[in-house]
């Protein structure tokens, strides 16, 4: 009853102040009468809404009663369940007991304005103040006004790409359309360039060679060429000796062209790098004098964009740039090397505290004439040639002398000619007879001994008859066995051939040199502390010596066993051909090596990533794959692409294996 009685109160205190507010000073005070005099008002529903905002303050503190029609009222059906509000739609009766209703929604579909419902029940809005978007894409900012939308400033289409002509098209958007435009203007160093492709096509290096090797040579876009000589032979008193080169590193406040003319002041230039080992030098010697601090060196791209560039005019492809770089923010031109060897790009006015330089201790050179030695540089210049090369090939068969613009000729003397003291010359090569003391190596020949085939009784006191064996007594200190040769043109060389697995040696082969692959004499049975690989290409044979890492073991079992580390230097590998050329990564290396997939019987890796999981470039023998898709590939020589230190090479050698 407490109940009922203050909802009525509540009422009729609600109809008295609409009464009031709709203009009824002697209104009546039943509700009926109240009802009809609101209903018939012609005042407009903004009144009224005031006018039950008002009543609604003033009954604050009573008790508020959301029957009927309200969530949850008792009902017997859904007309039980009208909540009397014109701005809901009326809930359901639901097991005696009416469900919520839910609001009218009021959208004039303008984004411009703010919709609600009257009492009355009709929709209205009023204009709302926000951004909004008139449905054309080459505006932008666009803003609600009175209800309206008004159109923002033009859309700004450029992509800072001279090569593209930016423009907005109404309904579509920006356009971006492939010019061919000039983009960098003739310098100094370079043609002009014009946009191809939507890119910028560097035109043509003009030539910055004096074709003279004791100069370095480098170029400025505004002066042009430029050429120092590079300096006389020195010493490495007050830097860091390694691969022919003294490191130095300054600490300084420079930028990269004071670091350079610092540089040049010792007699070097900032440093440039071939390989990992290079780069590891640079920061050992920035480590050394700076501390764990950046350190400006040689590379960079001042004289065409992107076309980077080593001071002292090295030709390497070696890189180790940093995740993201080079990314030219802001125009940079010249490089740093962080605290972790890797490399950033960075403008050329920018200022660290360290730099690092080298120098090559002695600088040599050649005048191309093949019949003279190389000789050093001095002044700036190539001293003149003193001595001629000797040709002698050690080989008591052959006739031997250098012919001028072709070099080292070798003539194999007649058959029959006496060689060696006893020994007679067949095929260009002297074969000794049996002496009554057969050394059981060639080790035990005397160093002056002819190079030659010699009676080696290869198992001393054992029951196996003496054999034909080639000794060389000359190269690398002499006393070499000759036991493999591998053709590396040939599909035997691969490998999976049959050549590296056997035991015997091939009995049609000649014990001599004869540049097929063969097994011969002591493959599988001399005991090896050293092994020698010699690499022939045109003609001209280029040893190294792997010492000590064999262990007693023969070639075939070397070959064919578990792998074996070696620790030569690239510069090593890399000098057993004219060109040798590898990535600057990764470089596992030694017998029976694989990465990536590829295997080498001997030999070492490369990788331009910084790691062995992609490996571009090999030197060996007994490959069983070309890496980066080469077709192909040589069994013994060299593979390199994507960057090795110097070009790419798809070379193939006649290769000879000696043992000591």
């Amino acid at each position: 009853m407490v109940h009922e009685v203050s909802a009525r109160t509540a009422c009729f205190a609600l109809m008295a102040v609409l009464l009031a507010a709709c203009g009824g000073e002697d209104a009546p005070s039943t509700g009926t009468t109240a009802g009809k005099d609101a209903s018939a008002d012609s005042q407009g529903d903004a009144a009224v809404v005031a006018a039950v905002d008002a009543a609604s303050d003033s009954s604050a503190d009573v008790a508020q009663d959301p029957c009927p029609g309200g969530e949850g009222c008792l009902c017997e059906d859904d007309a039980g369940c009208d909540d009397k509000n014109p701005c809901t739609t009326n809930g359901n009766c639901q097991e005696g007991a009416c469900s919520a209703p839910t609001a009218v929604v009021c959208d004039d579909g303008n984004q411009c304005t703010e919709d609600f419902c009257l009492p009355s029940g009709a929709c209205s809005s009023k204009p709302a103040p926000s951004w909004c978007s008139d449905g054309n894409p080459c505006t932008t900012g666009d803003l609600c006004k009175d209800g309206g939308c008004l159109p923002g400033v033009a859309k700004d289409c450029g992509d800072g790409n001279p090569c593209t002509d930016d423009s907005c098209v109404v309904g579509q958007g920006c356009q971006y359309v492939d010019n061919a435009s000039e983009c960098i203007a003739e310098n100094a160093c370079a043609e002009t360039s014009y946009c191809s492709l939507g890119g910028c096509e560097q035109g043509k290096a003009k030539p910055c060679d004096d074709n003279n090797p004791c100069t370095w040579n480098s170029c400025d876009p505004i002066s042009g060429c430029h050429y120092l000589g590079v300096p006389d032979a020195a010493t490495c008193t007050d830097g860091e000796l390694f691969g022919g080169r003294c490191w130095k590193a300054m600490k300084q406040d420079v930028n990269w062209n004071q670091a350079r003319e610092a540089c040049h002041a010792w007699g070097g230039e900032l440093a440039s790098m071939r390989n990992a080992a290079d780069n590891s030098a640079v920061r050992k010697a920035a480590d050394q004098v700076c501390g764990q601090v950046p350190a400006l060196f040689g590379l960079n791209d001042i004289a065409i964009e992107g076309k980077y560039r080593w001071a002292d005019g090295e030709n390497s492809n070696y890189a180790n740039f940093h995740t993201g770089e080079p990314n030219n923010a802001g125009n940079e031109d010249v490089f740093e090397i962080y605290v972790d060897g890797t490399w950033n790009d960075l403008a050329e006015g920018a200022t660290l505290a360290c730099a690092v330089c080298s120098r090559w201790v002695i600088y040599a050179c050649d005048d191309g004439e093949p019949c003279t030695a190389p000789t050093v540089c001095q002044g700036g210049s190539c001293l003149p040639a003193t001595v001629t090369p000797s040709c002698d090939d050690g080989n008591g068969c052959t006739l031997d002398g250098c012919a001028v613009g072709l070099g080292c000729g070798h003539t194999p003397s007649d058959d029959g000619s006496l060689c060696g003291g006893s020994g007679v010359c067949t095929s260009g090569y002297c074969v000794l007879p049996a002496s009554e003391a057969t050394p059981s190596s060639c080790a035990e020949l005397a160093q002056d001994a002819t190079s030659g085939v010699y009676w080696l009784d290869l198992d001393g006191p054992g029951a196996a008859t003496p054999t034909q064996v080639y000794c060389d007594t000359q190269g690398d200190g002499g006393g070499w066995s000759l036991v493999l040769e591998v053709d590396g043109s040939q599909a035997d060389s691969a490998y999976d051939s049959p050549l590296w697995i056997g035991t015997s040696p091939e009995l049609t082969a000649p014990p001599w040199p004869s540049k097929i692959s063969a097994r011969l004499k002591g493959y599988a049975t001399i005991p090896v502390k050293d092994v020698r690989l010699v690499f022939e290409v045109d003609g001209v044979p280029r040893s190294l010596v792997i010492a000590g890492g064999a262990k007693g073991s023969t070639l075939q079992q070397l070959l064919n066993g578990p792998k074996v580390s070696t620790s030569l230097s690239v510069l090593d590998w890399e000098g057993l051909l004219p060109k040798g050329t590898l990535q600057g990564n990764c470089l596992e290396q030694g017998f029976q090596v694989e990465a990536s997939g590829v295997k080498l019987r001997l030999g070492i890796f490369g990788n331009n990533e910084n790691d062995c999981s992609s490996v571009d470039s090999w030197l060996g023998i007994g490959s069983s794959g070309g890496p980066c898709g080469v077709d192909t590939p040589p069994g013994a020589g060299n593979v390199a692409c994507w960057g090795g230190d110097h070009g790419g090479a798809k070379t193939a050698a006649m290769v000879y294996v000696y043992v000591r």
